[in-house]
């Protein structure tokens, strides 16, 4: 069966968002899995199973190594095979993963390959009136037995259809009528990081697709990984199953941490050299937070921080005050290259989509080539570049974005940033200008 332009971001793009997210996975099996397999087996279970938490907490990794085991890439005692039916992960920073119309196309584009019979409902459902401004065009190569063994969906023009009936048409009316048919048949939904969805530019939130769903059979579930934003959970109460990191398993998630650090002792040598008591200050400090262990292991393998009870003592607890200290000590250090160089590109990232190049970061700073490229070297703890999905791409046109969303959010709320309105759309409108010349250039 062949696919052709139904989703413009796959869900390869999807999972390599959050894929490295599982190396050195440990922990989690134990509890938090057979929760997963009681709820999904259960007729009268919720629609939703929320994983929340704060940043850093291990959300996205859980849904990567989710991802992994319905793959089977990994296997596991509680959960099968082929349990997730279609993933969608959410980033802030990637445009296309938070498109309500992307999320829509996207799903019904995986169900057409998951689910036996979804193709000919899909069929059914565009080409009626309700969706007559929609052109969906589809051809069928053979159909045996009202099988349908090859289709080819080109041209999805959605023009001004609203995302309620685009998610209606493409996804809900035709899983519907295939759960009729089949009343035993398990639809699980996995989506990562729903709160980076929610953006003050965008009504039509993924999230109001989801919630809107009463009458769609309660075969049909949804894991769900976000932040502890109380609009989102709240939203989710009334039919939903809310395991907290940062609360109710707030200990559990200390005892996965604590069998992470172990681990990743026992295999770099550096860390092998800690002092005595060092993973018990290390987990007083890191409260539940794999992202803070994660940094401050790499500033001590990097050699930007002692192994030392002195040196740990010093950094300040929690997300915010990990960035202030090592950010400070950059700018410390040279105060002239931070101002004129380092904060103009780390204020840039931070209101960036999709990543910048190393020219566009030149022209939107102001900044030599040379000079970008030495900046990013220096701000590497805090950067990461982006790697296409199809083909590996030159130095030259890597993309670099800030390497976590927590750090987007630090930059909002700290005096480093200079994330006004007005800069916000400067910068975006040159990106605009900078994208389109270079397209012209290369046509």
């Amino acid at each position: 069966m062949v696919i052709k332009d139904i989703s413009d971001f796959d869900t390869q793009n999807y999972y390599s968002l959050i894929s490295e997210k599982t190396k050195d996975f440990v922990g989690r099996s134990n509890w938090l899995y057979p929760q997963i397999r009681d709820w999904i087996s259960d007729p009268n279970g919720s629609r939703y199973f929320l994983i929340t938490g704060k940043a850093g907490t291990g959300k996205s990794a859980i849904a990567a190594r989710l991802w992994e085991i319905s793959e089977g890439i990994i296997k596991d005692s509680y959960l099968q095979k082929d349990f997730i039916t279609a993933i969608h992960v959410c980033s802030a920073r990637e445009n296309e993963s938070i498109d309500h119309r992307i999320f829509s196309k996207s799903f019904s584009r995986q169900l057409v390959n998951n689910v036996d019979g979804f193709a000919e409902e899909l069929i059914k459902s565009s080409s009626d009136g309700g969706i007559k401004n929609i052109n969906l065009s589809s051809k069928i190569n053979e159909i045996t037995s009202n099988i349908v063994t090859g289709i080819d969906i080109e041209n999805l023009n959605i023009g001004q259809i609203s995302p309620n009936v685009l998610f209606n048409k493409l996804v809900r009316e035709p899983l519907n009528n295939i759960i009729q048919t089949n009343s035993d048949k398990k639809i699980v939904f996995l989506i990562d990081a729903l709160d980076e969805s929610i953006t003050r530019f965008d009504s039509d939130s993924i999230k109001s697709l989801i919630i809107n769903i009463q009458t769609l059979s309660s075969n049909v579930r949804f894991i769900i990984t976000t932040r502890d934003n109380e609009e989102i959970v709240e939203s989710f109460l009334k039919d939903g199953k809310i395991i907290s990191l940062s609360e109710k398993y707030f200990e559990n998630n200390k005892c996965d941490i604590f069998e992470y650090v172990e681990l990743r002792l026992t295999k770099d040598n550096i860390l092998k050299r800690h002092y005595d008591g060092f993973i018990h200050d290390l987990n007083l400090k890191a409260q539940g937070n794999f992202l803070y262990i994660d940094f401050l292991f790499d500033a001590i393998v990097e050699c930007r921080m002692e192994l030392t009870k002195e040196s740990l003592d010093i950094i300040p607890p929690f997300l915010d005050g990990l960035y202030y200290e090592f950010l400070n000590r950059i700018k410390v250090k040279d105060e002239q290259l931070w101002n004129n160089a380092l904060k103009p590109i780390l204020d840039t990232l931070s209101i960036s989509f999709g990543g910048l190049n190393v020219s566009e970061i030149s022209l939107l700073c102001g900044l030599s080539p040379s000079e970008v490229t030495k900046s990013l070297s220096i701000l590497s703890s805090f950067i990461k570049h982006l790697e296409s999905a199809n083909h590996h791409l030159d130095s030259d046109n890597l993309r670099y974005n800030l390497y976590h969303q927590s750090l987007v959010d630090f930059f909002r709320k700290q005096k480093y940033s200079v994330r006004n309105q007005e800069g916000q759309e400067y910068a975006q409108r040159n990106l605009f200008y900078i994208r389109r010349r270079s397209s012209s250039k290369n046509s």
